[in-house]
């Protein structure tokens, strides 16, 4: 699969605070995997290869946890408030045949016909749930404004989707 990294997991023995510091001090970031049928199991990863996981514009994630060979989406990445570092993951294991249920964020794009007539853009919705096969995630949803005039609004109705791809964000919100 064309949009399939590998993730090289080690396992994590310490779970304080000081072992936590001194991995991140080495360069390895902690994080935990979980699933809906595993426990969670803490792992470290070096800081570059998940960097180069990030920069890879993959969506779903080949890992090995505990010997197994896993596939797993990013679930969460907390960052230090100050150096804004990356501090810790959390990734869920997926089957690459089920749906699984998302958030992905919406872009806006183009300058609306009521923007140059002196009005205000405003988005009130910055992320829709969807539900689709992990392979199938979008990056994002982009939204075409440009032929938006005054005190006109998107609906989520009026978005096109991939097909494979259900919206479960309610369709009459405004975009």
């Amino acid at each position: 699969m064309a949009n399939e990294f590998k993730l090289e997991l080690d396992k994590r023995d310490g779970l304080g605070s000081k072992a936590v510091k001194s991995l991140r001090n080495e360069g390895k970031i902690p994080g935990v995997f979980y699933s809906a049928d595993t426990d969670a199991t803490p792992f470290i990863i070096d800081m570059r290869h998940l960097h180069d996981a990030l920069q890879s514009q993959s969506h779903v994630y080949a890992v090995s946890v505990g010997g197994k060979k896993l596939h797993a989406i990013l679930k969460e990445i907390q960052y230090h408030p100050v150096s804004d570092e990356i501090i810790h993951l959390d990734l869920f294991g997926v089957s690459l045949t089920d749906k699984i249920t998302i958030s992905v964020p919406i872009i806006l794009s183009g300058e609306s016909i009521g923007v140059n007539e002196g009005g205000i853009m405003s988005q009130s919705l910055m992320e829709l749930e969807i539900q689709c096969l992990a392979t199938e995630v979008p990056d994002a949803v982009h939204v075409d404004v440009t032929e938006l005039g005054m005190n006109e609004a998107r609906h989520v109705n009026d978005l096109e989707f991939a097909d494979g791809i259900e919206v479960l964000t309610p369709e009459d919100m405004t975009v």
